[in-house]
C-alpha cells in the first residue's frame, strides 16, 4: 500500500533494485497486484487510511 508515487513503475523499480536497506529493499521481487487512482494525494491517503483499518479490524 502506499499513496506517495507519482510514477509507479518507478517505485517498484526501486523496490525491486534493493534502494534502501529498509523492508522494501530487502523483500526482493515487488509486483503490482492492484492499482486505485485519486484526483488528490489528500484522497489517496484517506483511501490508503480505510485500508489500514479495514486490516487492522480482521
Amino acid at each position: 500500500m502506499g499513496a506517495t508515487c507519482d510514477d509507479l513503475k518507478e517505485r517498484v523499480r526501486k523496490h525491486n533494485s534493493n534502494h534502501k536497506k529498509t523492508f522494501t529493499g530487502k523483500v526482493g521481487d515487488w509486483e503490482v497486484v492492484y492499482t486505485e487512482s485519486f484526483e488528490t494525494k489528500d484522497e489517496a491517503f484517506s483511501r490508503e487510511t480505510q485500508q489500514h483499518i479495514s486490516i487492522l479490524m480482521k
